[in-house]
């Protein structure tokens, strides 16, 4: 039995061992002492519960390493789903450890995250894990019976769901059974193929299709008019002159110079004095 196994069984007994606690209600009876003593009890088995597995947490605790990084919960639950997303086939604690550095066992909350986590697949049976996608493609049969349930799909949506998915695209486009729309060069929607639908023309049809040319635009009126046909006019509206806006007349910033000219010859402390009665 490898070390990693010795680690996940004894962490499944530590975790089947740990106790439940009951919340202890203590009622308040003046003539019962019996229940008091009996809750004085519980009380203190609780605290002796308590300080063991105080004592087994800080046996089973494991020193850092001097000069390594420790990552939290959340920096750990990130790498395992990011390695995953690029697995097509489930993984194991131990492959977990080996490729992303994380062992789950290493603790009792980073293991509850990982097993919980709504976007990971855990097999309690085989002890694996797996990314869980929005859509579960595992080959290019999976996406072209995907693509025509849906009619059309939207490649964003499909990225985390195959890691083969351009080369899939590629392959099933060029047999027939999807159409591809391209933004850049990139595929970005992609339509189911109904091959039913196909008709075959004749190249009668296929030349004369292609000889058939648009006219300028600016003879394109011209050449409605000889088929009989009228071109689109265009109405002016009428503005309800009650819906103009008025437009806000520009406050202007002319800086004004104030002199008191007016004052010029008075001398206000001999002029303006009020006499005293």
């Amino acid at each position: 039995m490898s070390s990693l196994q010795q680690q996940r069984e004894a962490f499944k007994q530590r975790l089947a061992s740990q106790p439940t606690f009951k919340r202890n209600i203590i009622h308040h009876n003046v003539n019962n002492n019996n229940n008091n003593n009996n809750n004085n009890n519980n009380s203190k088995l609780h605290n002796k519960i308590f300080d063991a597995r105080k004592i087994q947490k800080k046996a089973n605790y494991e020193l850092p390493v001097a000069g390594t990084k420790q990552r939290n919960i959340g920096q750990q639950l990130y790498e395992v789903i990011t390695y995953l997303k690029t697995c097509d086939e489930p993984q194991t604690a131990e492959d977990l450890k080996k490729n992303v550095k994380v062992d789950i066992y290493s603790s009792e909350d980073l293991y509850r995250s990982i097993t919980n986590n709504n976007k990971i697949t855990y097999d309690p049976e085989e002890e694996t894990f797996a990314y869980k996608p929005v859509y579960d493609i595992k080959s290019k049969e999976d996406l072209l019976n995907l693509v025509r349930e849906h009619k059309a799909m939207d490649v964003k949506e499909l990225k985390d769901s195959y890691s083969n998915l351009m080369e899939a695209i590629k392959e099933l486009e060029a047999d027939g059974s999807i159409m591809v729309i391209y933004s850049k060069d990139n595929p970005r929607i992609i339509y189911a193929n109904d091959v039913s639908l196909n008709v075959e023309m004749d190249d009668v049809f296929k030349e004369l299709w292609h000889s058939l040319t648009v006219p300028p635009a600016e003879d394109l009126p011209k050449e409605l008019e000889k088929a009989g046909l009228t071109s689109m006019k265009v109405f002016e509206t009428k503005v309800n002159p009650k819906n103009k806006v008025k437009k806000k007349s520009k406050k202007s910033n002319r800086k004004v110079k104030i002199t008191n000219t007016h004052l010029e010859g008075i001398d206000l402390t001999k002029d303006y004095v009020v006499e005293k009665k």
